[in-house]
């Protein structure tokens, strides 16, 4: 390097640094708050406000849980499905379809909340309403929630999709075709088994991102004080620290413990991040004989 270019390096370096030091004091502060309070009584006791105020995060931690699986059934087979069609079948379509998928992902939290919100507040007198809302409320269930959640998901896992489709060897594909196999046969045993570490990565990627996004159930989620199912109302670990600042009461209970909620989404948002790297290079080494 010359002489200007090494002149250049702190202009890359210090910020660098300033945002790891910056992430470093928050993830100390996590920890060092979160942890006295994290015990297995308040992991196991839900919050409730009968007969007396109790605190409690079972709901909660559960809640967020119920939310990532919902989101990835729902998510996983739209997803795959939209980036096989773009990268096998679409054609002409495939440019449309592609800017459509990107579109979405590119649509704000917060509209997806408010379009959320419009349809839990005008769904009073359709048969679907005790799907929509939630049991004994008239907020949005987690049904519901995961719905819009996957909007969220379903580009990033298409997008994944999509490139691991492509990135099968073009003989691979010949040879298949060279003897005789079917489309079918084609698409199950070569290509999807393929692209599996893209599709895999995709989804927990996706999910880790859904598990942490407040913005989209903001609008018709509950404090965690009633049942954890399908149809119920929705909460989730996120909503803790948003109730905290806007119910009274929920945060003169639950206040000690916005840490210890933080702490275990970043947990969960952490967990899922190293089983898609994880399971990445795994499915890479079995499937495209990946060193």
């Amino acid at each position: 390097p010359k002489m200007a270019d090494l002149s250049s390096y702190p202009l890359i370096v210090v910020p660098v640094v300033l945002v790891f030091a910056l992430y470093g004091k928050l993830f100390f502060d996590l920890v060092t708050e979160g942890i006295p309070n994290l015990n297995w009584e308040i992991l196991t006791t839900a919050y409730s406000t009968h007969p007396t105020m109790q605190a409690g995060l079972r709901n909660h931690l559960l809640g967020t849980l119920l939310l990532i699986g919902l989101t990835a059934a729902i998510s996983l087979p739209v997803g795959v499905g939209a980036g096989l069609f773009i990268s096998e079948y679409g054609g002409r379509l495939s440019s449309p379809v592609r800017f459509c998928i990107t579109s979405l992902r590119a649509m704000s939290v917060f509209l997806l909340g408010l379009a959320a919100l419009s349809i839990v507040q005008h769904s009073e007198e359709t048969m679907l309403s005790s799907a929509i809302q939630g049991a004994n409320s008239t907020e949005g269930s987690f049904l519901t929630a995961s719905i819009f959640l996957s909007l969220l998901v379903i580009p990033v896992i298409s997008r994944a999709t999509e490139e691991g489709c492509r990135s099968l060897p073009t003989d691979q594909r010949e040879g298949s075709a060279a003897l005789g196999s079917s489309e079918g046969y084609t698409l199950t045993r070569l290509i999807l088994p393929w692209s599996l570490p893209n599709i895999v990565t995709g989804l927990l990627l996706g999910c880790a991102e859904a598990a942490g996004s407040l913005a989209v159930i903001l609008f018709i989620a509950g404090q965690g004080d009633s049942g954890i199912g399908p149809f119920d109302q929705v909460t989730g670990l996120p909503l803790v620290l948003w109730g905290i600042q806007e119910d009274m009461s929920f945060r003169d209970t639950m206040a000690p413990y916005q840490y210890s909620a933080a702490l275990l989404l970043m947990m969960i948002t952490l967990s899922l991040s190293i089983a898609a790297l994880f399971l990445r290079n795994r499915f890479s080494k079995r499937y495209r004989g990946a060193q």
